[in-house]
């Protein structure tokens, strides 16, 4: 099963991520991912690696990639708790620092479904 888009920002904000994006993708299992930015690759890949070792064996692990000054997680997440604008092909995110990152999106507004 994949998690929600909530339980990865817990997660994120947990691991000091500083952006955070949710978007569509043709890759993701169930057609939306999180993408999570961090400051280092070090953190990055401790993120990844704790996703990758969580998610079905069938979803293909996680993808990182390097952009915008920061390195980029992404984990597929479950298509209900994408956001409405997401579902309608726009990316969404917040950059900043972790606190501010998850009050962003557990602050409802687009994030809220």
């Amino acid at each position: 099963m994949l998690p929600s888009l909530s339980t990865v920002s817990r997660s994120a904000c947990c691991a000091g991520s500083s952006g955070f994006t949710v978007r569509p993708s043709s890759h993701g299992l169930g057609g939306f991912v999180a993408s999570v930015g961090f400051r280092t690759g070090q953190l990055s890949s401790r993120f990844a690696k704790k996703w990758a070792q969580k998610l079905p064996k069938k979803c293909g692990g996680v993808f990182v990639r390097r952009s915008g000054g920061l390195w980029w997680v992404s984990v597929p997440v479950l298509p209900a708790s994408a956001p409405v604008p997401a579902r309608r092909g726009t990316v969404v995110s917040v950059i900043g620092s972790p606190p501010a990152c998850r009050s962003a999106v557990s602050g409802g507004g687009v994030w809220a479904c």
